[in-house]
């Protein structure tokens, strides 16, 4: 995406599946104690992974799904970094 942010797109994939595979992301990050000597948040490097999941329909679009999990990453890190936070959204899922 840009700077420190990456995406990665998983089809036909359900919150729980989407959930899982965001903290196994994050757990795999932690788990390298990779050192982070200039931060003040952490002695090492960790990740916030927000993520979306909706089904495609008429009035949904790709750049939705990107702003929504771009929010959910935001939110991820205000609640105190190193952790996952997602939503689900779009009439498929009502």
């Amino acid at each position: 995406m840009g700077g420190e942010e990456f995406t990665c797109l998983l089809s036909n994939t359900d919150f729980e599946v989407a959930r899982q595979h965001a903290e196994s992301l994050r757990l795999a990050i932690e788990r390298l104690t990779l050192p982070h000597e200039c931060s003040e948040i952490s002695h090492y490097v960790t990740i916030s992974v927000g993520f979306a999941v909706c089904i495609p329909d008429d009035e949904t679009t790709s750049a939705d799904l990107l702003m929504k999990a771009d929010e959910c990453l935001y939110a991820a890190k205000a609640k105190g970094r190193n952790r996952v936070f997602g939503v689900s959204f779009g009439k498929g899922l009502s």
